[in-house]
């Protein structure tokens, strides 16, 4: 069973979640160049909010342990990184 992600925006505490989206895809070689990925079904999930956006350089490092954009001490920074190490 797949949530509505009702969780996911209710843990966003700094913006307001505007969009969640779960898509079905299927991945052919050509989609693929320079990925890891292998061609095959997988799904999408998109988590939009009403936040300022991130700079490039942050976007960057989104997946990198500890980074945080918070001041020292209010964070830490470990969220997109375990989510990455999960989906790997």
């Amino acid at each position: 069973m797949i949530s509505d992600g009702s969780n996911v925006c209710a843990i966003t505490l700094f913006s307001v979640c505007r969009k969640i989206e779960l898509k079905e895809l299927t991945l052919k070689t050509d989609d693929l160049s320079g990925s890891e990925l292998q061609p095959g079904q997988y799904i999408r999930l998109t988590i939009a909010d009403n936040g300022i956006g991130m700079s490039q350089g942050i976007i960057n490092k989104i997946f990198e342990p500890y980074l945080t954009t918070k001041e020292q001490g209010k964070g830490t920074g470990l969220h997109l990184a375990v989510v990455y190490g999960i989906i790997k």
